[in-house]
């Protein structure tokens, strides 16, 4: 019900954060104790305080309709300069399409698919496949624009009130169906 975007946008990305807890303590829950008790220590010790890997292992294991994602997705490219922006000029190299070439390639072609995705060398077929790419590259811009409107600072994107369209027809409907497929289960 709020009335901003960016608001909206991060109330949503609290519902999404506060799974993060709930999720090592399901995988706890699920351990046999006291056959499984040395794994409890593993879990917590791996356990990252990372926000973005905590985010991704949730978007990995819990999202795998990926379909819905790429139809998400495609919901980006009437926004090129600003994702190229708040991706890869502001992005952490080495994270998914932060090249700017195939990020190029990409938004040139207009499509997710994985046929496109894999002609383009996105993808492969053994190591970057779609399943793992798509949750990987949705955690990430999912991030990026929360560090966007949440830390409005120098060093991150700024965005502005003219940016208010690609919360609402993208970056929105975005992080709704992630969070459908967070809670379905």
């Amino acid at each position: 019900e709020q009335p901003y975007a960016f608001e909206r946008f991060l109330k949503l990305y609290h519902l999404l954060e506060l799974q993060f807890d709930y999720f090592l303590i399901d995988k706890i829950k699920n351990l046999q104790v006291p056959n499984d008790s040395n794994e409890i220590g593993k879990l917590l010790n791996g356990y990252s305080r990372a926000e973005l890997d905590r985010l991704t292992e949730i978007v990995i294991s819990q999202c795998t309709d990926i379909n819905s994602l790429i139809e998400k997705l495609q919901l980006v490219f009437p926004f090129k300069q600003i994702s190229e922006d708040i991706f890869i000029k502001y992005g952490n190299k080495g994270k998914p399409l932060t090249d700017i070439s195939k990020f190029n390639d990409v938004f040139d072609s207009n499509s997710f698919a994985e046929s496109n995705l894999l002609t383009l060398k996105v993808i492969d077929s053994r190591n970057n496949t779609l399943d793992v790419f798509i949750p990987k590259l949705v955690s990430y811009w999912i991030y990026r624009i929360r560090c966007s409107i949440a830390h409005n600072k120098i060093g991150e994107y700024l965005l502005s009130w003219d940016s208010e369209n690609f919360i609402v027809d993208f970056a929105e409907p975005l992080l709704i169906e992630v969070l459908k497929q967070c809670f379905k289960k």
